[in-house]
């Protein structure tokens, strides 16, 4: 076994090459409450690297507590061996880590940041990893029903990224920008109220098109953030009058105009703001005896 490098204490790791195969992955652990979404694709990308004989060009970040190792870094890997495993129980590979000793949850998120700088991750991922840091995180997944992937349920980015959007006023913008770590402040700002509008919002939406559905265009990015936005600026039209009008408008019209349904398959902030200016808000303004308030 190549001999372990001992780095500055400011790294505060060695760089050891260790080779997995059906005993030592054993050794090896997620918390799957901490775990990021796993993605398909990227499990069979490393497969075909392993099964063409390719090495990993990062190494595994790894926390040892109790002669174990967390995977910090390296969950598409991982699960990539445990595959090929599962196949060949006599397959094995080496692999360079970086192995820290009894980190906590603070400095692993701290490691994993230092060695994702360069790459991107997502920031459902950052959401994902900091969830803990959030302090009324778990509360809005529980009022909202979101998730933080969604699949089965709306993201969780999602509905509070429109949420903050709309907080601010002025011209809308299409929806919330946030990426990676700003995501991870702006959600530790929440506040009970905030929690209490969005899940009205979730109510209001699942009484105008039924329960959450991925298919259903009215449930994806496009048309959550510009309807957040045009509820969030009319809450105080009674509810009964502003879901009257909504069924109206959007029965009708996405029933028979083409350019509903194009556009609200269209993703990105552009198509949120053309759908919410140039489609919205003419067709409310001619047909609704309500007046309504739109963003400048």
């Amino acid at each position: 076994m190549k001999k372990e490098k001992i780095n500055s204490p400011k790294r505060g790791f060695i760089s050891k090459l260790m080779t997995i195969d059906k005993e030592t992955i054993k050794s090896f652990y997620l918390v799957e409450e901490q775990r990021r979404e796993i993605r398909k694709s990227n499990v069979l990308k490393h497969i075909n690297l392993i099964k063409n004989r390719h090495h990993f060009k990062t190494p595994f970040v790894l926390n040892k507590t109790n002669g174990k190792y967390k995977i910090i870094d390296g969950n598409h890997r991982y699960e990539a061996i445990k595959r090929v495993l599962e196949i060949d129980n006599t397959f094995s590979i080496k692999i360079l880590c970086a192995v820290y000793n009894n980190l906590d949850r603070k400095s692993e998120r701290i490691a994993f940041s230092d060695w994702n700088s360069g790459t991107k991750q997502t920031a459902n991922d950052f959401l994902k990893i900091y969830w803990e840091d959030i302090p009324l995180g778990n509360e809005v997944l529980k009022q909202t029903g979101a998730t933080i992937y969604g699949g089965k349920s709306i993201k969780v980015k999602l509905i509070v990224g429109s949420h903050i959007e709309a907080k601010k006023q002025g011209k809308f913008s299409g929806g919330y920008d946030g990426g990676n770590l700003k995501v991870v402040e702006d959600f530790s700002k929440l506040e009970h109220s905030d929690i209490k509008l969005m899940k009205a919002f979730m109510l209001d939406m699942k009484e105008l098109f039924g329960p959450f559905d991925k298919d259903n265009v009215f449930w994806k990015g496009t048309a959550v953030a510009m309807l957040y936005r045009l509820w969030y600026d009319n809450r105080t039209i009674p509810r009964k009058t502003f879901l009257k009008t909504l069924h109206t408008i959007f029965n009708k019209n996405y029933n028979i105009s083409e350019r509903w349904k194009q556009q609200l398959k269209t993703s990105g902030r552009s198509a949120s703001v053309d759908l919410y200016y140039n489609v919205l808000r003419p067709q409310i303004e001619r047909e609704s005896k309500v007046k309504f308030v739109f963003a400048k």
